[in-house]
């Protein structure tokens, strides 16, 4: 590979500079606990690249980051589709003090048509869930979200 071919480093490639170094800071401080951040990122390719960059560096520290994936899923609330899937359960068990989840391809449920609340369905859920996610998930949940669902999920879901 040519130095024409490398790739910048995720930290060049972040809108902001430092913004990836604060992202796993902020991971690191906060795990063992729950706590939300919430990531606007607008391509995939760019999102799944720090996501990756994330896991190995975390991995190094002794720490998990494990992706849930929500794309062509629709589940009722954030919390029903952290049970639902194994290997955040099997992580959830295993080392809990140790893991982050990085939550992604929820633009869809956040997006979708509002219920009789006047809300998405599963954002409604959102702002009802938030303690008990506290109290279920011992872990950062990190939000991957374009900004257009960043926005929509600010007005659907303003308690979460």
């Amino acid at each position: 590979m040519t130095a024409r071919d490398a790739r910048p480093p995720l930290e060049m490639e972040a809108e902001l500079p430092g913004e990836y170094e604060r992202l796993r800071r902020f991971i690191l401080y906060h795990l063992g606990g729950f706590t939300l951040g919430l990531v606007r990122v607008n391509d995939p390719h760019q999102r799944d690249n720090i996501i990756a960059s994330l896991r190995e560096a975390l991995a190094a520290d002794d720490a998990q980051l494990v992706r849930l994936d929500l794309t062509n899923l629709h589940p009722l609330s954030l919390r029903a589709a952290i049970d639902a899937d194994p290997d955040v359960r099997r992580a959830l068990l295993s080392a809990p003090s140790r893991l982050a989840l990085a939550v992604v391809g929820a633009e869809h449920l956040i997006e979708a048509e509002a219920d009789k609340t006047g809300r998405p369905a599963f954002a409604a859920a959102l702002n009802i869930e938030r303690d008990a996610l506290h109290r279920a998930v011992p872990a950062p949940i990190i939000l991957f979200l374009t900004d257009h669902a960043m926005d929509r999920l600010d007005l659907a879901a303003p308690d979460f």
